[in-house]
């Protein structure tokens, strides 16, 4: 009990990183076996993710604005894996299954990827780590549902012990994160004109790199190579923060979003370059998370939300259009030097302050 009374940062970035991947995961594995098969026209389908991904992003920035006020993290993230239980229950009507599972999934985003950023709130590592957790869930849980075992059982067991577990951290959670809490309260950035635009800047590439990734689906990513595709995601969203920590935010953009333009033309045709490709794009990935909070400092959780939504925005066309029309080798090099300009823009734009850190 005393570890949960007053647990080191390790021991909570390592539960909210396995968190990730447990609710990515079920989440997952839930949209492909249960709620499949009972959707049987492709418009169907279409209706289901619309509304799944709308109860998910939707709701994230009005879960982020309540968590800054009543600050709160661990209660609000505990709702997210008890309604994604909930949302089993409602098996029997795949719409409202849906709804349920995408608002869990809110619930479980904003307050953790809040605590997150409130305990390194100068740091890109801790966060990139934790979004590297939900990109890995994600693909697992897809591949896992696709072998058809049925282990729902146990991963509502799994989900069941982590939302007592982020009760139990919460029910000490003023004792060690009040420090934190009271920073975020204090901190106030005065946005001027150049504030806004690196704020405008921020959204627009959110949006464009939401557009890419979900743009980035190769003919040749089958097999094995659709394993190194993904974990090469992963790993360049987790290492993105170390690299930005270590080498400097400004020169990790700089030189894997260069290196990325160059691999992109080659992407669809050559699988080796195109996992590197995908590796040199999301070493950026998560690092842009950190600089809306940046900005809004005394809002993290709203700033955190607004992400989300931007990031819904962004692959909504790839959702209803199909990513086949837009994974050319032409649109995927400007798209990777119009977001690479764009994060050196706003880095250029933002006050000494959102700096601190680099």
């Amino acid at each position: 009990m005393k570890l949960l009374a007053s647990p080191p940062f390790h021991f909570r970035l390592g539960a909210y990183t396995f968190g990730h991947f447990a609710v990515e995961f079920v989440a997952n594995y839930f949209l492909i076996t249960i709620i499949g098969p009972h959707l049987v026209e492709k418009e169907q389908m279409l209706t289901m993710l619309l509304i799944y991904n709308a109860c998910d992003y939707g709701p994230q920035v009005l879960i982020g604005l309540a968590d800054d006020i009543l600050r709160r993290n661990h209660f609000f993230a505990a709702i997210g894996p008890a309604l994604i239980i909930c949302s089993y229950f409602f098996r029997g009507d795949a719409w409202l299954m849906a709804g349920v599972l995408g608002v869990g999934m809110a619930f479980s985003h904003v307050p953790m990827g809040r605590q997150v950023l409130q305990d390194t709130p100068d740091r890109y590592t801790a966060l990139s780590i934790f979004v590297s957790g939900g990109v890995l869930g994600v693909f697992l849980g897809r591949q896992v549902a696709f072998t058809h075992i049925a282990i729902w059982w146990l991963l509502i067991a799994i989900l069941a012990i982590f939302a007592v577990l982020l009760l139990a951290l919460g029910s000490h959670e003023s004792q060690w994160n009040n420090q934190a809490e009271q920073r975020t309260q204090n901190l106030d950035l005065q946005l001027e004109r150049r504030s806004y635009l690196a704020i405008l800047s921020l959204m627009a590439i959110i949006i464009l790199q939401s557009f890419a990734s979900a743009a980035m689906v190769f003919q040749w990513s089958v097999g094995w190579l659709a394993w190194g595709a993904a974990f090469a995601a992963c790993l360049g969203k987790a290492l993105g923060g170390v690299f930005a920590d270590c080498f400097g935010y400004r020169n990790t953009v700089l030189y894997s979003l260069t290196a990325a333009a160059i691999l992109a033309g080659f992407s669809t045709s050559i699988p080796v370059l195109g996992i590197i490709f995908l590796f040199c794009f999301n070493l950026t990935g998560a690092t842009i998370i950190a600089r809306l909070p940046r900005l809004l400092p005394s809002s993290p959780g709203t700033a955190f939300g607004l992400y989300k939504m931007m990031h819904f925005i962004g692959f909504c066309p790839i959702l209803l259009c199909g990513a086949q029309t837009f994974c050319t080798p032409f649109l995927l090099i400007g798209l990777t030097l119009v977001v690479g300009l764009l994060m050196l823009l706003e880095n250029s734009l933002s006050p000494a302050a959102a700096h601190q850190g680099d």
